[in-house]
């Protein structure tokens, strides 16, 4: 690649960088080039030796000064509140701070709902190994044993298949929540 061509394409590769930016770094590299060659390269072989045109752009681009006017836009744009509408919050309290004790009052209650189908989980592999534990004690009455222990392994296979989906619906949940939670996060911040 020819120095024209490298400068053009990371001109090219640049586009959206302040104008200071792109020719501040066009200027640099250009002036690599001339060094390079100075000492007994080639065109071809400075160019080379400047490494990968696509990791060169994306070093740009992450030490552009656009970087950090991005972060500045970011955080100042948040607008304040008026007096009126400050006003109008605290009047509607009542309204908007009851139902958010209500929907705060909805997740826990879902969160009691999962935490209640653990405990049946736990008890039912509980039952499985208090079965399975008596078994042999009821060898004496050779059907109240079968039974005992056939029962003990069907609960025992129920409960594994019963943790295995209170999980995903644990998962479920935590998903669910999450998605609240960002869509709620997103009418206070305006979709950011």
């Amino acid at each position: 690649m020819t120095k024209n061509e490298f400068i053009n394409s990371l001109r090219a590769s640049l586009i959206g960088l302040p104008q200071e930016d792109i020719e501040n770094s066009i200027e640099f590299y250009s002036e690599m080039i001339e060094d390079s060659m100075e000492d007994g390269m080639s065109e071809e072989e400075a160019v080379a030796s400047l490494g990968n045109l696509g990791d060169i752009a994306a070093h740009i681009r992450a030490t552009s000064s656009q970087t950090g006017s991005n972060v500045k836009k970011k955080v100042s744009s948040r607008r304040k509140l008026s007096c009126l509408e400050i006003v109008l919050l605290i009047i509607s309290s009542p309204i908007w701070g009851g139902f958010a004790i209500g929907l705060f009052g909805v997740y826990i209650s879902l969160w009691a709902v999962i935490l209640s189908l653990y405990a049946a989980v736990i008890s039912m592999a509980a039952a499985s190994v208090a079965g399975i534990i008596t078994f042999p004690f009821k060898l004496g009455v050779p059907g109240e044993a079968i039974m005992t222990l056939g029962f003990s392994l069907i609960i025992a296979g129920i409960t594994i298949f019963a943790f295995f989906g209170v999980n995903q619906i644990t998962k479920a949940y935590i998903r669910f929540t999450k998605w609240i939670f960002n869509s709620v996060k997103s009418l206070f911040t305006g979709g950011e």
